[in-house]
């Protein structure tokens, strides 16, 4: 099959979920999908037979939406099916904008809300740079799903290493076999070190 035939199937894949018919646009994992519906675009994700993860998923998108956490609002769910369409946040990820310039001091601003707000619920987020996108003037936190809250795995304490092109972000970057920068990679790691205390002392709430 071409790549075009391959295109024009998955454009003319339709889903119904409780009488919602959404086009497909095109795939973006193994169970997840871009989807249109009266000329907007959502994230549609198929649990399958995962019922736990799809209770979940669902019981954590409520918490997150009435904790001040900002995280796309879900459209519709089918509790026969396992599954979930909600908003879909376009634009890179914070690992994206990272790879290629150092963040911004907007992110920190949002990131130490969420930090706030996380506390505050007594949960605690997922600080992985893939996990979020900066849009509209707002950080959306994308996977939904948050453990059981732990004061040593704040982002201050160890997620904050991760924004940074410090030396445990390039071991990030490795892990997933994502090309290290090495003009970035060698900056002085005290001079980094500096950068992260004096954001952490500019931000902290």
């Amino acid at each position: 099959m071409s790549q075009m035939t391959y295109n024009n199937c998955i454009m003319n894949q339709q889903i119904e979920i409780k009488r919602k018919i959404f086009e497909v646009i095109e795939p973006l994992g193994e169970r997840s999908k871009k989807v249109t519906r009266k000329n907007r675009i959502f994230f549609l994700k198929d649990f399958g037979q995962d019922v736990d993860g799809y209770e979940r998923y669902v019981n954590s998108a409520h918490k997150l939406s009435v904790s001040g956490i900002i995280s796309p609002k879900i459209y519709c769910h089918d509790k026969k099916t396992h599954i979930i369409v909600e908003e879909y946040i376009p634009g890179p990820t914070v690992l994206d904008v990272l790879l290629q310039n150092d963040l911004s001091d907007e992110y920190f601003v949002a990131i130490f809300i969420d930090n706030w707000y996380m506390k505050s619920a007594k949960i605690l987020l997922s600080f992985d740079p893939i996990n979020y996108k900066y849009y509209e003037n707002k950080l959306y936190y994308l996977p939904q799903i948050y453990d059981t809250y732990d004061e040593k795995k704040t982002f201050e304490k160890v997620g904050i290493w991760y924004w940074f092109y410090c030396r445990e972000f390039t071991k990030y970057l490795d892990s997933k076999g994502i090309a290290i920068d090495q003009k970035r990679a060698d900056v002085e790691q005290s001079f980094i070190n500096k950068k992260i205390a004096l954001t952490v002392v500019k931000h902290y709430r």
